[in-house]
């Protein structure tokens, strides 16, 4: 009858059953492994941009914040002298519609910026930071747009294309991510992928290091070869 469930339900049903879908992930990648669809002969990683549920006029700089507390302080102030004002000339009894539109969720609002500060305080490295999703980052797109975002890693083994490995990361970069989408396919298939190959965003000496400390046989070109070339 044409039925399909609202976006709501599958939204849920991820979120509530996040562990068993990272261990059925596991499980058919070791079937895979058991039937031979899976190789590890050659792997290829890469990543992706995936906006966030963010606008990036939400992202402010450390003194934006601190502008803006005081801003919104300064308003549900005057939203309370105004309110026992009124109390005093007509009586405390309300039906809610004297809130003013601009104040609604300010104190939400507060409490996000509070939460943000925190997270500034904490890591000193952060010059700006959202106060809708306080994880997300500003990245460059595909498209040559910066946006907020998260960097999603893959990896793909090459006989039928199978992902072996997935995270997410807010690092922008992925020249120091390599290293950890790589050791979740040791995690899981037990195994060290005969060859693999990434792009040149992978490039750092960090990343180099770690492959010939690991003796891998990486095929990563130099980011800066071609221009030295």
């Amino acid at each position: 009858g044409d039925q399909k469930p609202d976006f709501r339900t599958i939204s849920d049903f991820r979120l509530n059953k996040r562990k068993y879908l990272e261990e059925y992930f596991n499980q058919v990648l070791l079937l895979s492994k058991a039937m031979g669809l899976i190789s590890l002969g050659h792997v290829s990683i890469d990543g992706s941009k995936i906006k966030s549920n963010a606008s990036k006029k939400k992202t402010k700089e450390r003194e934006e914040i601190d502008r803006y507390e005081e801003k919104i302080k300064k308003m549900l102030d005057d939203a309370n002298q105004i309110d026992k004002a009124e109390d005093e000339k007509y009586g405390e009894t309300k039906s809610g519609y004297e809130i003013p539109a601009e104040l609604v969720g300010k104190e939400k609002l507060l409490e996000k910026i509070k939460e943000a500060k925190k997270i500034l305080e904490e890591n000193k490295k952060l010059k700006r930071i959202n106060l809708t999703d306080n994880e997300s980052r500003f990245m460059k797109k595909s498209d040559g747009g910066i946006d907020e975002c998260y960097n999603g890693q893959i990896a793909v083994d090459s006989a039928n294309q199978i992902i072996t490995a997935q995270d997410l990361s807010n690092q922008a970069s992925d020249s120091y991510l390599f290293s950890s989408i790589y050791e979740r396919i040791e995690q899981v298939i037990k195994e060290q992928p005969k060859e693999v190959s990434a792009d040149a965003g992978y490039y750092s000496g960090l990343t180099y290091k770690y492959i010939e400390d690991k003796n891998i046989d990486a095929y990563l070109p130099e980011s800066r070869f071609e221009k030295e070339a």
